[in-house]
């Protein structure tokens, strides 16, 4: 079987969801498949060395990303006589001389109010009509969590048994990260003790709702820790600096840009609390990788927030300030609830496994290919 798989995710300082999947399939694949071929395909800024004598890449330079999928790559998938073909985007070839399996992550431009704007009407827009016409012409599509399956099934109308859910994972540094050391973080200038969000400024992030959550929170807890905001300076960060600022808070919460890959696990372990407000994710890794790390974590009810955390974090009602600011309040406050959340999180996120997620991407593509 010759497996193809649109690798651009695989970019040179971009660290992305998708590209750590990437990255543990591939890995698993170069070292127990032995049997099956993959053909990998990337642009100009595709980094990435084979790990096998089966992997081989195929570098197809992209000047117009819309050309690029669909002609440049259709082309390259006749040309190499590809038996299944991954993508791991909503946006697939349209036209193709191979069965499709594509990976769908999320429906945030759908799902979420924020998102319903005339702003983002365009985004909108060209996201359902390709995520349409790709569901439509693949032959599997998997899912990260049972949530995202739901939420296909009820805006796309597709049947249950097209989709199948294969759920993420972390990295092993993650259960590695040593609670004891602080060198990481504090290289970074955070001296104090602090309560912990990492990913990005985007409005389904809910930032400014943990803000406030912050502001509420006793005196002499603010006092003893920071709000650290790990999160590149994206189009969201004026807006949450800005609230910052307004509420007079701007000694007490940190924006930290540029959190090395290899030090996440750290920051992760160091944190008193993490915390993940999201109003919608596909999966929620920080979730995962944060319990990992060992850190007790508070995050939202909805989406598929409580099918990652289990019953190892405190779910909250992410739109409700003074909520979350009651369990930052009781986690902070509170050392044994800490130790406990800390044990809880640790066997949670030890039922997660790149293996089984590699096993069971590699069993949809056989089932694909025996349906043909």
């Amino acid at each position: 079987m010759r497996i193809g798989i649109d690798v651009r995710e695989l970019e040179k300082g971009k660290f992305t969801g998708i590209g750590r999947t990437l990255r543990h399939f591939l890995a698993f694949a170069g070292d127990q498949d032995k049997e099956n071929e993959y053909v990998l395909f990337g642009n100009q800024k595709t980094e990435y060395e084979p790990l096998a004598v089966n992997q081989t890449l195929k570098i197809i330079p992209e000047r117009v990303t819309i050309v690029w999928d669909q002609v440049l790559l259709p082309l390259a998938i006749q040309r190499e006589e590809i038996d299944v073909f991954l993508t791991p985007y909503f946006k697939a070839p349209l036209w193709h001389a191979s069965k499709l399996v594509v990976i769908i992550n999320d429906l945030i431009p759908l799902m979420v109010p924020a998102y319903q704007s005339p702003a983002y009407w365009p985004q909108r827009v060209y996201f359902k009509f390709l995520t349409r016409l790709t569901l439509r012409s693949a032959d599997n599509i998997v899912a990260i969590s049972d949530s995202t399956k739901r939420d296909i099934g009820r805006v796309f109308h597709v049947q249950e048994e097209r989709i199948s859910v294969i759920w993420l994972s972390v990295e092993p540094r993650y259960a590695m990260a040593d609670k004891n050391s602080h060198e990481a973080v504090h290289k970074y200038g955070i001296k104090k003790k602090f309560v912990f969000y990492s990913g990005n400024f985007k409005p389904h992030k809910n930032i400014s709702t943990l803000v406030e959550a912050y502001r509420q929170l006793p005196e002499a807890l603010r006092q003893d820790h920071v709000l650290l905001l790990g999160s590149p300076k994206d189009e969201g960060f004026p807006m949450i600096y800005q609230r910052v600022k307004d509420l007079k808070l701007e000694s007490q919460v940190v924006f930290l840009d540029g959190i090395a890959e290899e030090d996440l696990p750290c920051f992760y372990a160091a944190a008193s609390v993490f915390v993940f407000p999201s109003l919608y994710e596909g999966f929620g890794l920080p979730v995962l990788e944060a319990m990992a790390a060992g850190a007790p974590v508070i995050t939202s009810n909805t989406s598929s927030m409580p099918e990652v955390a289990g019953d190892a974090a405190i779910l909250i009602t992410p739109t409700d300030a003074e909520e979350l600011t009651a369990a930052l309040e009781s986690v902070l406050g509170d050392e044994a609830r800490r130790a406990e959340m800390m044990k809880k999180g640790l066997i949670q996120a030890s039922g997660f496994s790149w293996e089984r997620c590699a096993k069971e991407t590699l069993e949809v593509y056989r089932k694909v290919v025996k349906n043909a």
